[in-house]
């Protein structure tokens, strides 16, 4: 049997993954020229970088999986425990934690959180106790409301959500606490909170291509055929079953017979793709958030901004998040810096120049430090990744789609897919799991 998964994506790339071991003849297709989907690299000509943010935490349980299978997991380097959060006025908080053991090591954390009060950091704490007694039919319900509402309801002030909650939801989702669905972000503490250390993950070198390059060989050394610079134009469906897909690479539109296809692309993707076949149906589309842009920006500087391996969150007027981790190879000079932000994409920005963009993110930026950076800047790499992020409001459940859909043998793999959701790169390959085990018990497949 043939399977064509559409978006190499670590999402796509899990999936391709899960089909060959259920003794697929797979094919993978992207749209790039570099595998990653979100999480690619782009090599310029003096330059590389990211096209965003990119971090894994131990409890990633399915992802990490994942990568050992694949020996990726080797190129993963650990920072362990403290996080730096930077508001607008340049002030800034430490959260860390003591060596304790259990539940004392993240209260040790609270505790000494300065960016909060005392009076509030023991109501964080109690924020975290109810979080953690909550069952998965209450989790469920948690749904029909945003993080920030669940905060309040619950004994949270906007303190808290501004200084803590909000850096953290737009680390993990490129939306705030008040966009949020409160069952994301409380299904992803939950699974930190079993965890005797908080770990961030990034790749050794720096770039995400390290981390994709071996599951791209993985599958490359077991058969499967990738085919990068190439977008399906539209699925083959008779009788409402799968047949195949058209694509066009660099010389002429062609076409692929399958027995099954995977979309693990985005919902404006899927709903493109959909709309290019004719027989799909209107049914068949998702009918949902097709997702909004985000702006990226790099920030290489000539310095480094900090003298230890160190995690920073931000939120100001124009951006999001900011990382910045010294003293990990990146191709370039141990004395460099990169400063990677994720900006709250407004209409008026998405039609800016780069010069402009530049400007508002460097005010921002040196307001939250305290201090000019303007003359350390050795370049400035500027992305605008549509439609990638795909808004979780309440009763976001609800609008769900199941990875099987209404034509035989086309199935979808993506976060927004139906289920309690973990957050971040773990969504995705959790649904690609979930993707495959439907594909496997549809086609009666003993793997």
């Amino acid at each position: 049997m043939r399977a064509v998964v559409v978006g190499g994506g670590i999402g796509g790339l899990s999936c391709a993954i899960g089909l060959m071991d259920c003794g697929f003849d797979v094919s993978l297709f992207d749209k790039n020229n570099k595998l990653g989907g979100v999480a690619r690299t782009l090599h310029n000509t003096d330059y590389i970088c990211d096209t965003g943010l990119h971090y894994f935490f131990e409890h990633y349980t399915e992802c990490m999986s994942l990568l050992k299978k694949c020996n990726a997991d080797k190129e993963i380097f650990w920072i362990e425990d403290r996080m730096l959060f930077m508001r607008a006025d340049s002030k800034k908080g430490m959260y860390s934690h003591l060596p304790l053991p259990g539940a004392l090591r993240g209260a040790s954390a609270i505790a000494r959180f300065n960016l909060l009060n005392f009076s509030d950091r023991l109501k964080l704490l109690g924020l975290f106790a109810k979080m953690a007694f909550l069952k998965d039919e209450q989790l469920s319900e948690m749904d029909n409301k945003t993080l920030e509402e669940w905060v309040l309801e619950n004994g949270g002030n906007a303190e808290i959500i501004s200084n803590y909650f909000d850096p953290i939801s737009r680390s993990l989702t490129f939306m705030g606490a008040s966009e949020i669905s409160a069952q994301t972000i409380i299904v992803w503490f939950n699974g930190i909170r079993k965890q005797n250390k908080i770990r961030f993950g990034i790749a050794v070198s720096g770039l995400s291509e390290s981390v994709i390059e071996p599951l791209k060989n993985y599958l490359l050394s077991r058969g499967c055929k990738i085919y990068t610079g190439c977008e399906i134009k539209s699925i083959t469906i008779n009788d409402g079953k799968v047949h195949g897909v058209n694509f066009k690479d660099s010389f002429e539109q062609r076409f692929i017979d399958a027995d099954v296809v995977v979309l693990a692309v985005s919902p404006a993707q899927v709903n493109k793709i959909l709309r290019n076949s004719p027989t799909a149906g209107k049914q068949s589309l998702i009918q949902m958030d097709e997702g909004t842009p985000v702006i990226v920006v790099n920030l290489l500087l000539s310095s480094n901004l900090t003298d230890e391996k160190i995690v920073m969150f931000g939120v100001n007027t124009c951006f999001n998040i900011f990382m910045e981790i010294t003293n990990v190879s990146r191709n370039y000079s141990e004395n460099h810096s990169l400063v990677t932000l994720i900006m709250n994409s407004t209409e008026d920005q998405l039609h800016m120049s780069e010069g402009e963009i530049q400007s508002i993110v460097l005010n921002d930026l040196e307001s939250s430090l305290g201090y000019s950076i303007r003359e350390k800047i050795a370049d400035c790499e500027i992305f605008r990744l549509n439609d990638v992020v795909t808004k979780q409001v309440p009763g976001h459940s609800r609008s769900r789609v199941d990875n099987k859909t209404d034509i035989e043998g086309l199935y979808l793999s993506g976060d927004y897919t139906a289920g309690i959701q973990p957050s971040g790169m773990n969504a995705s390959v959790h649904s690609a799991n979930t993707c495959v085990l439907k594909i496997k018990n549809d086609f009666r497949v003993v793997a």
